[in-house]
């Protein structure tokens, strides 16, 4: 790992940063099917909503951040589909 004259510094490659469009698509598709919003899925996957913008715009998006989205989703798109049989 290179070393850096800062303390506590994560050096990124730019190699590391991957294209967001699957994410957004992932999002988007949330969002139609469940109702989800942006805000709900950014808090859940503990981003911001800028970074959320950002990625609409077209920047990158690291991989732990990308497992983090996809987690809260998976996580708030099992909680719409379980609380329809809580209220039959």
């Amino acid at each position: 790992m290179p070393r850096s004259p800062f303390r506590n510094v994560l050096i990124i490659k730019r190699a590391e940063i991957l294209g967001a469009g699957d994410t957004l698509a992932r999002i988007e598709r949330a969002r139609a099917q469940y109702g989800l919003s942006i805000r709900s899925i950014c808090d859940a996957a503990g981003v911001s909503m800028t970074a959320y913008y950002q990625w609409r715009a077209g920047r990158g998006i690291m991989p732990e951040t990308q497992a983090a989205v996809r987690s809260a989703i998976r996580q708030l798109t099992k909680r719409a589909q379980s609380q329809p049989e809580a209220e039959k």
